[in-house]
């Protein structure tokens, strides 16, 4: 993260109808006795000509956050659930035994983190903080420039483990996700916990991978046993931050080379909605072809190429 001189700024601090007021009171009063100009407001969007934006709003969409990003602000996000991704510059989060760890992948690679009890704010600083969570978070903010886009290096593929619980079910969970999905509906925790529990126990039938560009985590890809094992069927998931950087493709790519190599399969199939005009067209320029159409979720089809290997 690259950091720049304290200098005033002219600071949004904005919360949701659910938030504590005195929340945004406490930290705009210390941003202020550091020189800074404050706005407190509800609403993200308006004239207000910020440098940088707080947002105590827990239900903002992520989309609203990669808005303001775009428009050249600065975000920090305050974050006490950890059950979203955030396209923040910097995420706090107060509670207790929470670290950049439960942030891996729901967070751009370089973004900031200040995590435990010492960055409280009212009423939760009294209930374990030491009352000055508000000049700290200050502080930083202070400081705190946009990170540098990223840009996804080499991927690889691993075997996913049940510490990947956690992002998983986020990233299942995203609305454009779920709006791609058979099923639209929520996926609850502990049914999404039981679920990757039988995963892992059943790797003859199942090959679930996490994927990884530069140690990033950018996405989820899934291999299900269909006949004799001849054929599997591809789920795809890519992080909320990592669309729109031509990772798909290649996701798709490494799960074909993985396939090959551990024999898992000899084809891969696919099915998407047929209204999914980017998904059909990323599944083409894959290598997948079309073998099964006029149905609401047409099937594609790649045939994976297993390499001999010749008897020692």
């Amino acid at each position: 993260m690259r950091t720049i001189p304290n200098f005033p700024r002219h600071v949004l601090v904005r919360s949701g109808p659910a938030a504590a007021a005195e929340r945004a009171l406490a930290l705009g009063s210390a941003l202020e006795r550091r020189g800074h100009t404050v706005t407190l407001r509800p609403e993200a969007d308006g004239p207000v000509p910020a440098d940088v934006v707080v947002s105590d709003h827990g239900e903002a969409p992520l989309a609203e956050e990669q808005a303001l990003r775009a428009r050249g602000a600065v975000l920090a996000c305050l974050d006490g659930r950890a059950d979203r991704a955030h396209a923040c510059d910097l995420l706090v989060d107060a509670t207790p035994g929470r670290g950049r760890a439960d942030f891996a992948g729901l967070i751009p690679r370089g973004a900031r983190g200040l995590f435990g009890p010492r960055y409280a704010l009212p009423p939760q600083d009294r209930e374990g903080g030491d009352g000055l969570g508000a000049e700290r978070i200050a502080a930083a903010l202070g400081d705190l420039v946009a990170a540098p886009p990223f840009v996804p290096g080499a991927v690889a593929l691993r075997p996913a483990r049940a510490a990947d619980a956690h992002r998983l079910w986020i990233w299942r969970n995203d609305p454009v996700s779920r709006a791609m999905a058979r099923s639209s509906a929520p996926v609850g925790w502990d049914g999404h916990r039981a679920w990757l529990a039988a995963r892992l126990a059943e790797r003859e039938r199942t090959r679930l991978l996490v994927a990884e560009a530069d140690g990033e985590p950018v996405g989820s890809l899934r291999l299900d046993r269909i006949r004799d094992g001849q054929e599997a069927e591809v789920t795809l998931i890519v992080s909320p931050l990592a669309r729109g950087l031509g990772l798909g493709g290649r996701l798709l790519d490494a799960l074909a080379a993985d396939a090959a190599e551990t024999g898992f399969a000899r084809c891969l199939i696919a099915t998407i909605r047929a209204d999914n005009a980017a998904g059909r067209r990323l599944l083409e320029r894959a290598g997948f072809r079309l073998a099964q159409a006029g149905t609401a979720w047409p099937r594609y089809e790649r045939t994976v190429i297993v390499p001999s290997r010749s008897a020692p």
